[in-house]
């Protein structure tokens, strides 16, 4: 099926979407609900505020993208490669940081030194 030049909302409710291929298209508001977007590809797109709860996106490559003032929670992010990123005013909380890198240098020894030394 294709839509072009098209401004009406869908609702969609299982669906096999799979293969799609979305260009020029605002999908601002767009809520995404019990969906898979493992494989999905993010290139050249405004993700700034995005909000992810519960998220389980494997295989998921995101290049040029704007992810400032996003919000993830409760999130798997278990080989999680960043590369070139802006990474000012990130807070990490509440986060299992084995085996976490900066770097080359694993954050744990880090956080390690900098405790031992504030005492």
């Amino acid at each position: 099926m294709k839509l072009q030049d098209s401004s009406e909302p869908l609702d969609v409710e299982k669906c096999d979407l799979s293969g799609s291929r979305f260009n020029d298209v605002n999908l601002s508001g767009t809520v995404l609900d019990n969906v898979n977007l493992s494989g999905t590809s993010f290139s050249d797109v405004n993700l700034s505020h995005l909000k992810i709860n519960k998220a389980r996106m494997s295989e998921v490559a995101i290049t040029d993208v704007n992810l400032s003032d996003a919000v993830l929670d409760n999130v798997n992010l278990t080989g999680l490669r960043i590369n070139d990123a802006c990474m000012s005013k990130v807070a990490i909380t509440d986060a299992a940081l084995e085996g976490m890198t900066i770097n080359g240098i694993l954050v744990t020894e880090m956080l390690a030194a900098y405790n031992a030394s504030k005492k």
